[in-house]
């Protein structure tokens, strides 16, 4: 059965209650607007994501139709998925920082020499037109 605009809405509504109100991807509630998923290959509806789950899905599977020819052969996306899972998941933290990440205290001391430079100018207009 296809889909008309009209079904899409009964059909959003009701796989959003079947899983229960959450997303099919990371599990969340979706408080709002629930949006329908399905494959761009075969049409089949899969279920109902949150708006970034699938803005972020339909990238993965873009950049692999458009660029990643190697994901796509044997099926190597889901094997690629399952490690980059493991691959962010993982303690890095006896590596090296990379050069150009700011610490939160490296952050909090830029944001406050900027704020002391603003107030000094601000300062120095002030008395100049005095």
């Amino acid at each position: 059965m296809k889909l008309t605009q009209k079904t899409a809405v009964f059909s959003r509504n009701l796989f959003y209650k079947q899983q229960g109100d959450v997303c099919a991807l990371c599990k969340q509630p979706i408080k709002n607007n629930p949006h329908l998923d399905h494959c761009h290959k075969t049409g089949y509806v899969r279920g109902t994501l949150h708006k970034d789950c699938n803005i972020l899905l339909g990238k993965i599977e873009n950049y692999i139709k458009s660029m990643g020819k190697e994901l796509s052969t044997e099926n190597r996306l889901g094997a690629f998925l399952q490690n980059a899972f493991l691959y962010l998941e993982a303690d890095y933290s006896s590596n090296p920082i990379y050069y150009t990440h700011k610490t939160e205290d490296e952050k909090r001391l830029r944001k406050n020499k900027r704020a002391r430079a603003k107030y000094k100018k601000e300062k120095q207009n002030v008395k100049s037109t005095k």
